[in-house]
């Protein structure tokens, strides 16, 4: 037993040490570097070609997923743009304190309060010149989401784009290559936050009728028509065109970071770069009944894709990492890599150790998620290849093993259940009770924000 123990003790050790050479490598390699995060709104992992899709949506991010570590299980911390934006931003969970214990269920909007830390303030250290540009308009200045940009831009604001007949994913790359000429010396870090595939499902010609001769013809899907379909199943061939022209717009913004990336390379910036790629959510296509996003844990809507490329180390290209990660792990991740202080009070991690093959703080940890919309409040923790899923309203869990049933069609949880398992459910509890006291809620948007959001299928 002894020598069993000591072996175990010499092989943790060991791995120990070659995360932190790992490390030690990473913070090397970052050193100078630029940091653009790209994410895309409502892009559901399972459409893109490197994670198995059968149609070629992707080609663009697949050559990236070539060059960049894929983490095969990323979780978004919400289904909605809002409350995930804000788990990205500030690596802590989405829970409004208000009176009454009615914090859980918030679908109104909420702002940041002056407390809050952001990430553009946690990376000033390191970048003089921090960009944000949204296409999105939850992620923006009404819920204070724009604080510690020293540049900061909507698509909507067309004053600011060169091409005014662009669709808004093109007007936000506009805005990235025009900032892009203004970075000067020194490394910048920018967070470019595409609408596409987001509804509405509106592609530009090029693309409409790259899955489908017909659909951009018979059905339209924009945001608010579709709205109709959102708790019922359409026929067949509303669903298939549907698809159609969501992977028609994925398509499409998977161009955008072709070009996006060809700004960089045009500038010299590209290998001194470090490139993530992520979403904010996913979106369902009626799998369990439901269409689009917010409502719902079940991993349509909450995995995404997460690439991040590290010029300069060996080893990293193409590479899968498979324990459970989160978008609120990305922050600490920044900090570490950049020799910044982590705060304590993040409740992400640093996924440094897990790249340098340091698993031991990853396997067995709870990584957790909610829904947002609808009257039921949802939430759930990926532990291992498990999913617990948990309703507040009729205090109800269901469980999948995800290892077996990746579709979670059938639910273990009147089974008998195993006791780690159990044990494990528990941490949904302290979850629910850690309130940041970092939102607050809005009692009401203004008459141009709240047009900008029913444009893209809101209200």
């Amino acid at each position: 037993m002894r020598i069993c123990v000591l072996v175990l003790g010499l092989l943790l050790a060991s791995c120990g040490n070659q995360a932190d050479r790992v490390a030690g490598d990473l913070r090397t390699a970052a050193e100078g570097k630029n940091i653009v995060m790209v994410l895309l709104d409502a892009a559901a992992v399972a459409h893109f070609g490197y994670a198995g899709y059968e149609r070629d949506t992707t080609p663009i991010i697949d050559a990236l997923a070539a060059q960049s570590l894929i983490f095969d299980e990323a979780y978004a911390p919400a289904a909605s743009t809002a409350h995930s934006v804000f788990g990205l931003l500030t690596s802590l969970h989405s829970f409004v304190q208000e009176e009454g214990g009615g914090r859980y269920a918030e679908e109104n909007p909420f702002r940041v309060t002056e407390t809050t830390q952001l990430m553009p303030e946690l990376l000033a250290p390191r970048f003089a010149h921090r960009t944000g540009i949204s296409g999105n308009a939850w992620f923006g200045p009404e819920f204070g989401l724009d604080r510690g940009f020293t540049f900061f831009a909507g698509a909507w604001d067309t004053t600011q784009v060169s091409d005014l007949s662009k669709q808004a994913g093109g007007r936000v790359l506009d805005l990235f290559v025009e900032d892009l000429e203004q970075w000067g010396e020194g490394p910048a870090f920018s967070y470019v936050h595409f609408l596409e595939p987001h509804t509405p499902y509106t592609p530009p010609d090029g693309f409409a009728r790259k899955f489908h001769a017909t659909a951009a013809d018979s059905i339209d899907a924009r945001g608010r028509p579709l709205l109709e379909w959102r708790l019922k199943v359409p026929p067949p061939r509303r669903q298939e065109m549907t698809r159609a022209l969501y992977d028609a717009n994925l398509a499409y913004v998977d161009s955008l970071v072709g070009e996006l990336i060809a700004a960089l390379k045009e500038h010299g910036e590209w290998d001194n770069t470090i490139f993530i790629l992520i979403a904010d959510h996913g979106e369902a296509f009626w799998q369990h009944g439901v269409w689009g996003h917010g409502r719902h844990t079940y991993d349509e809507f909450v995995k995404i894709p997460l690439l991040i490329r590290i010029p300069g180390v060996e080893g990293l290209a193409g590479r899968h990492v498979e324990p459970v990660v989160g978008l609120k792990d990305l922050l600490p991740t920044y900090l570490d890599l950049l020799s910044l202080e982590v705060p304590d009070h993040l409740q992400g991690k640093s996924l440094l150790p897990l790249i340098g093959g340091d698993r031991s703080g990853f396997d067995k940890r709870g990584v957790f998620m909610r829904g947002t919309h609808g009257n039921v409040p949802e939430f759930a923790m990926r532990y291992d290849h498990y999913k617990w899923i948990y309703n507040l309203d009729s205090n109800t869990y269901q469980l999948y093993d995800l290892a077996v049933d990746p579709l979670e069609r059938h639910d273990l949880a009147g089974d008998d259940v195993d006791r780690e398992l159990i044990d494990a459910r528990k941490q949904i509890a302290v979850w629910l009770a850690t309130g940041t006291g970092l939102l607050e809620p809005l009692d009401e948007l203004d008459t141009e924000t709240k047009a900008r959001l029913r444009s893209i299928g809101y209200f």
